[in-house]
């Protein structure tokens, strides 16, 4: 039996889509057809949501559920049109290509598309309407659900080429035997990442701007009272090279414990402009790699705090890494927030490890390399003006000594909030330079967090002296917060949760930072 499209209506002129459960199949599949038949009903379109789970092998469910054996059965033997529109709509993503790293068949791709077939949806309502053991197919048919939305994902987003914002979040992990499944959990990554290093056939999301990583969706461990694992850097390939893109958000995230997530990154390879990193716990080794991907940073927030790490364990974080990093931006950073006052630990950690970068470089054979060092990043390699990967190559131009170091010569920042600690280092120790000296004249709006008058009297003297001669050396100073009350920064340790959940109806110790996702509705 052959399953060809028939007449398609004139759909609707949407201003965001949603890529995320079954609810939005029906609209995908209208888009994926007017891709071909209505080119410009997704010229509309501004803004993607993407929140996709886990793929699940089908044999996993059915092997051990009787009814489903039927629609299995009759989902391997449908067939569909040699001349389906969707044949010619897939090619965008050149599946069969030398670039391709898992070549799908094109078929198969086809086939998990028009599941969503009107015309096979319909047949498929009518049999389950009449099967009066309906509900134990359900799981089936939410599993071919989500073979058809991650399918579909690349190619709403490479065919609406007017989106400027993405919400995006990908759990791509499998637990089947399917050796195809893994590839077909990535093909949304992989396509991502070869249009964003220029390896398609054509350019796409090249009016993208903003980009919105969220915590992954769909984990087996799922404790809202903790942070969620990113591989923030691995995230970025997907995106970074894009010529329009202007800002990046995340919030909630760590890193998996050293594991499974990249750890290097060529500098000045991005026309990112503007930075968020909060509610996460992330060292600073990364936030410094993370911080010099911009060619030209503007703006830069990072703050911790408001949930615990699933193991109770803490980042490392130097205040000198990060120091040394912003001043690889400071010709055009205008804005920064940080509060990391609640994680800064002595350099020598940062120190050590970058030690046993330069060992294992030492140690490898010339033709050897680390696997890190892949295709992806040696075309980022050859951006013109990159610098020293790790940030430790950089000239050490100022002395640190546990602070950020001196901002004197940031020209263009204008509004500056921090922690005391990060400011002016730790009480013990002394600060290797004058406030009033080390800030910028161009700052506008300075907020300290955590300082208390007349607790520390290191600090007592340095924002004393700069009360008193801000005027005379800060001459576009304007807003001093922190001073005459204080501003609290972030408690990492009152978040530590218990191993155990509450009981529903028994009330947490503490309150934990929760996700806003904002309005994801189509629009």
């Amino acid at each position: 039996m052959e399953l060809a499209s028939s007449h398609i209506p004139r759909i609707p002129s949407w201003s965001r889509v949603r890529v995320t459960d079954h609810s939005d199949c029906e609209k995908i599949y209208q888009l994926l057809e007017a891709s071909s038949t209505q080119p410009d009903a997704l010229d509309t379109v501004k803004e993607a949501v993407i929140k996709l789970r886990q793929i699940r092998e089908t044999t996993f469910f059915n092997t051990y559920n009787t009814h489903a054996k039927p629609y299995v059965e009759r989902e391997r033997l449908r067939v569909f049109a040699s001349d389906h529109p969707l044949h010619e709509t897939i090619r965008i993503l050149d599946l069969q290509g030398d670039e391709a790293q898992h070549r799908l068949p094109e078929g198969n791709v086809v086939k998990h598309l028009t599941w969503h077939d009107p015309s096979v949806s319909e047949e498929r309502e009518a049999r389950l309407a009449e099967d009066s053991e309906r509900w134990h197919v359900h799981t089936y048919t939410g599993i071919q659900d989500g073979e058809f939305l991650h399918h579909a994902a690349p190619l709403l987003l490479m065919h609406c080429s007017n989106i400027e914002s993405l919400t995006y979040s990908m759990c791509p992990y499998t637990y089947n035997a399917d050796r195809q499944a893994p590839y077909r959990a990535h093909i949304l990554e992989q396509s991502l990442m070869r249009n964003n290093y220029g390896k398609l056939p054509e350019t796409h999301l090249q009016r993208l701007r903003h980009i919105r990583l969220l915590p992954e969706t769909g984990l087996w461990y799922d404790d809202e009272r903790t942070y969620s694992h990113m591989d923030i850097l691995g995230q970025l390939r997907l995106f970074h090279r894009l010529p329009n893109i202007e800002s990046l958000a995340i919030d909630g995230i760590t890193t998996n414990g050293g594991a499974d997530h990249l750890e290097h990154f060529p500098p000045h390879t991005s026309n990112l402009r503007t930075i968020h990193v909060g509610h996460s716990m992330l060292p600073s080794t990364l936030v410094a790699v993370l911080i010099r991907i911009p060619k030209r940073l503007e703006e830069f927030t990072h703050f911790v705090g408001g949930r615990d790490t699933r193991d109770g364990g803490r980042n490392l974080f130097s205040a000198r890494t990060l120091g040394k990093a912003l001043w690889d931006q400071r010709a055009s950073l205008r804005k920064l927030d940080l509060d990391v006052d609640g994680l800064l630990q002595d350099d020598k950690y940062d120190r050590q490890n970058y030690e046993r970068y330069l060992k294992e470089s030492r140690r490898r054979a010339p033709d050897e390399q680390p696997y890190w060092y892949d295709e992806w990043f040696r075309l980022d390699e050859q951006a013109p003006a990159g610098g020293p990967w790790h940030v430790h190559d950089l000239p050490d131009t100022r002395e640190y000594s546990n602070t950020i170091g001196s901002l004197h010569d940031f020209e263009k920042l204008t509004h500056l909030s921090l922690g005391v600690k990060l400011l002016l280092g730790p009480p013990e120790s002394k600060t290797p330079f004058r406030l009033v000296e080390a800030l910028p004249r161009s700052l506008e709006s300075l907020l300290i967090r955590g300082y208390t008058r007349g607790q520390t009297p290191k600090y007592d003297d340095a924002i004393g002296e700069l009360v008193g001669r801000c005027s005379e050396l800060l001459p576009a100073l304007r807003e001093i917060q922190g001073v005459e009350e204080c501003v609290p920064g972030a408690d990492v340790e009152m978040t530590r949760r218990r191993m155990v959940a509450p009981v529903p109806g028994e009330e947490e110790d503490v309150s934990y930072w929760e996700l806003d996702e904002g309005d994801h509705d189509w629009a």
